[in-house]
C-alpha cells in the first residue's frame, strides 16, 4: 500500500481544496491529509500580511477536519493541536508516507 501524505489549512473549503485532494490521491492508495490547527493558521497569516492583528482562522480547526474527512477519497485526516513541531514533519514520522504531495 503506497500512502501519501497532503497537507493544507483548508479555511474556506473550495473546489481548488477538492481538486487538489483529488489529484493527491491519484499518488498512492492512501491518503493522509494533514490540516493544520487553528495556531498554524494564524501564524501564518501574520507571516504573510506582515502586521501583528489576531487573524484567526475564519472555520475552526475541528470543522475543518470534519469537512475534509467527507471529502472522497480522504482515508484519514490529522491535526495536531498546539504540537510546537512542524505538522508536516510529524506527520511524515508518524506516517511514513511513500509520497508527499506539496502546495502553494
Amino acid at each position: 500500500m503506497r500512502k501519501v501524505l497532503f497537507g493544507g489549512a483548508f479555511d474556506l473549503l473550495h473546489l481548488g481544496h477538492v481538486l487538489a485532494i483529488q489529484k493527491a490521491k491519484t499518488y498512492g492508495d492512501y491518503l493522509i491529509v494533514n490540516v493544520l490547527s487553528d495556531e498554524r493558521v494564524r501564524t501564518r497569516k501574520q507571516r504573510n500580511r506582515n502586521f501583528n492583528e489576531n487573524l484567526a482562522p475564519v472555520i475552526p480547526a475541528k470543522e475543518r477536519v470534519r469537512m475534509v474527512a467527507a471529502l472522497s477519497g480522504v482515508d484519514k485526516v490529522v491535526c495536531y493541536y498546539g504540537d510546537p513541531t512542524y505538522p508536516v514533519i510529524r506527520a511524515i514520522e508518524e506516517f511514513r508516507p511513500g509520497v508527499v504531495v506539496l502546495s502553494e
